[in-house]
């Protein structure tokens, strides 16, 4: 039965330790918070702070249950290895023009050469 709220499997990272730490919430900011204030899980209260790294919203309780559980059983390498195939690459600016000359103007398919 679900009470409507979504729940969310996620990493996160200690920037001191560099160590992982993977769970599960139905209320991410707070549980962050918590994480950082050294009132989330044992394992988190030394090594902070810490930072998301991975996140993956899932239908249930039951369901976060069951893919932390997943995600736990693999190696560091392979939750290495989910993490950057989640991670969207970030845009690159273009880069500010050095040239004083206008932009070259496409030619259109539809005049003649």
């Amino acid at each position: 039965m679900s009470n409507g709220s979504i729940w969310i499997v996620y990493i996160i990272k200690s920037q001191v330790t560099e160590k992982l730490y993977t769970g599960i919430t139905n209320d991410l900011e707070k549980r962050l918070v918590a994480h950082n204030n050294g009132t989330g899980a044992k394992f988190t209260r030394s090594g902070r702070p810490w930072v998301l790294v991975y996140r993956e919203p899932v239908e249930d309780k039951s369901s976060a249950l069951k893919r932390e559980l997943k995600i736990k059983s693999l190696t560091r390498t392979q939750k290495l290895t989910l993490i950057q195939a989640r991670t969207l690459p970030q845009p690159v600016p273009p880069a500010p023009s050095t040239s004083d000359d206008p932009p070259e103007r496409p030619v259109p398919a539809s005049e003649p050469s």
